[in-house]
């Protein structure tokens, strides 16, 4: 789930679209098992990127631990590049600090 966050992230900074319209698109490129965690927040909160990616990565368990666990522990395959390497450490190592920030931000 957050390397798909990401990704969504990434286009829509590209498409220089602000945070507060991120929502509609997120709900668009998800399916609708998972859309209807979504509809179930408060009205106040669906609008929110921030609290809605929270969510959706807790319900899949990428916690701020997780993305420590997975970042010491990754490893190169034997038939990756280092460069899918240097991607994939460093999505876990982002990860592990945006999700520490917003730990942080949520329990001063």
């Amino acid at each position: 789930m957050d390397l798909f966050l990401t990704l969504f992230e990434r286009q829509m900074k590209l498409l220089d679209l602000g945070e507060g319209l991120w929502i509609p698109y997120l709900i668009g490129a998800l399916p609708s098992d998972v859309t209807s965690l979504i509809a179930r927040e408060p009205e106040e909160k669906c609008r929110d990127y921030s609290h809605i990616r929270g969510r959706l990565l807790k319900r899949f368990k990428l916690t701020t631990e997780k993305f420590r666990e997975l970042f010491l522990r990754h490893r190169k395959g034997p038939n990756g590049t280092w460069k899918d390497y240097y991607f994939e450490i460093r999505v876990y190592f982002e990860g592990w600090l945006n999700e520490l920030k917003r730990s942080l931000h949520e329990n001063p």
